[in-house]
């Protein structure tokens, strides 16, 4: 089955009600326990950077008091497609 045609996931759970707050982070915060893709902040903003459109259409970042909060399960989610996205066109 595609994914291209699946609900953004944390954007349906937010209009739905069924979102957790506690699954928001500062980026920062979100480096801890993920180091092993990450390897610092300033990878984390330029992943953030070159994914912004697809990390926003997926509910992935969000800002609900003017500052940028990811969304802890919809942008692992997307770290792991868009990185298997990435691999497939390396050839990996």
């Amino acid at each position: 089955m595609s994914t291209d045609h699946k609900p953004m996931t944390a954007v349906h759970d937010v209009m739905h009600g069924a979102f957790d707050p506690k699954n928001l982070m500062l980026p920062r915060d979100y480096l801890q326990g993920r180091e092993h893709i990450f390897q610092s902040s300033e990878s984390l903003r330029w992943f953030i950077r070159s994914n912004r459109t697809e990390l926003m259409r997926r509910g992935a970042i969000v800002a609900p008091a003017g500052r940028k909060m990811l969304v802890a399960d919809a942008f692992d989610q997307a770290v792991v497609e868009i990185g298997a996205k990435r691999a497939a066109l390396l050839g990996a």
